[in-house]
């Protein structure tokens, strides 16, 4: 936070706002947790952990709107719609093949893999471990 959020003076990282005398240490709170909140849901996503960062990113936006967790959260809803919706495609055409030869299936796992955007374990790694 760079300016107070009532006067809109600047900040110089006190406790209280040099001008109008705001309290801003919930609202530097508030951010250090939705901070970790999208740090989570980072790593959850590195780990292939989809549930997790949607919970993650969902508390994360409940905390304060932020560009990089919303394009998460779009990312998260197209791969999750990406991998669900050609497996039930699949698991139709399987239960009732039409020359009589054993279909071939196809897992989750197969699924996953083929994923774009499997760079996010450097994504994650340039963001948080070269402080």
């Amino acid at each position: 936070m760079d300016r107070c959020p009532n006067c809109r003076a600047r900040l110089d990282g006190a406790e209280t706002c040099r001008r109008c005398g705001m309290e801003l240490g919930l609202l530097r709170a508030t951010e250090r947790a939705a901070d970790a909140w999208l740090r989570r849901a980072i790593a959850h996503l590195t780990r292939d952990e989809f549930e997790c960062a949607r919970q993650a990113l969902h508390r994360a936006l409940a905390l304060r709107r932020d560009p990089l967790a919303e394009s998460l959260r779009g990312l998260l809803h197209r791969t999750s719609s990406a991998v669900f919706e050609p497996l039930t495609a699949s698991a139709t055409a399987a239960a009732s093949p039409d020359d009589g030869a054993e279909p071939e299936t196809e897992t989750l796992a197969d699924h996953v893999a083929r994923i774009p955007g499997r760079g996010l374990r450097a994504f994650y790694s340039r963001l948080f471990h070269r402080r």
